[in-house]
């Protein structure tokens, strides 16, 4: 697959690896919600690594509200979300519930 420019598991000892599988957010639920935003022209974090993060997270049952933004790279993505991150926010802090994107729920 294409999810690496690099592949973390060739480095020296498998550090890179290691440290990528001790923190792996998708392997417990956590009580917050998540906003995942994904740039699907972003060359840092290629976006085939975000959707699978985001079916992870669903499959796990986490509350997570996933946005594709289909002309951002990664700092645009960072710009372009700025008032829907602001607005995201805004609701968890006014006690609104969370949207859930994952299929099935």
């Amino acid at each position: 697959d294409d999810f690496y420019v690099l592949d973390p598991s060739d480095t020296e000892h498998g550090v890179a690896r290691a440290f990528m599988e001790d923190n792996d957010p998708a392997t417990v639920v956590s009580e917050s919600p998540l906003l995942v935003i994904n740039g699907l022209r972003d060359v840092t974090v290629v976006p085939k690594r975000t959707q699978a993060l985001y079916a992870r997270l669903c499959d796990i049952g986490q509350v997570v509200e996933y946005v594709e933004l289909p002309d951002a790279d990664h700092d645009g993505a960072a710009i372009e979300s700025v008032d829907l991150v602001k607005a995201w926010f805004a609701d968890r802090l006014a006690g609104r519930e969370a949207p859930n994107s994952c299929p099935d729920s």
